[in-house]
């Protein structure tokens, strides 16, 4: 069994009224408020796909930031990462979003998550969508917390056990 423990800190520097250095370590809500939860994910063709014969795929992967979404019920990915990929459409099926219902591109990825000793996901069946993710804001930095490329869905969550803490601002993930 794997442990994820994410804590944002919130750190402030200055000087008191007497004009020393003062540093103040808190824990805060405020990052978890402004932009939800990130993990980092290695996204790859699907070893179902990499293994098949007699036409193998190559394996390809990009990591990059994952976004917790509770409201989705499947793991969705941009559409420029799974071009990225290479990924193969293999259905299609209808999501609903806040602008509506739309038509989407299914795929199959495996997933591991970057550092944290969770186990990997394969042949994870995923739908697509329009995050705006910006490769060249990845190139420029591929940790960017607004920058994500793909929805972590309720269909990975519901393999762990996730306790969020708002009033610190605290996540802590098993699996």
């Amino acid at each position: 069994m794997s442990h994820v423990n994410h804590l944002n800190l919130e750190l402030q520097a200055g000087k008191d009224a007497s004009g020393n250095s003062v540093t103040t370590v808190r824990q805060s809500p405020l990052a978890l408020m402004r932009q939800g939860f990130n993990l980092s994910l290695e996204v790859a063709t699907a070893t179902a796909f990499v293994q098949k014969q007699p036409d193998p795929l190559p394996l390809k992967t990009i990591t990059l930031v994952g976004h917790f979404d509770t409201g989705a019920s499947q793991t969705s990915i941009d559409y420029k990462v799974a071009q990225h990929l290479n990924l193969i459409p293999t259905g299609q099926i209808t999501i609903r979003t806040a602008g509506g219902a739309k038509g989407v591109d299914t795929f199959v990825i495996d997933v591991a998550f970057v550092n944290t000793g969770l186990r990997s996901v394969r042949n994870l069946r995923i739908s697509s969508c329009d995050l705006g993710f910006s490769f060249e804001r990845y190139a420029q930095d591929p940790n960017i917390a607004t920058n994500f490329g793909i929805l972590i869905g309720r269909d990975i969550m519901s393999l762990w056990n996730v306790t969020w803490h708002g009033p610190t601002s605290t996540v802590f993930i098993s699996d």
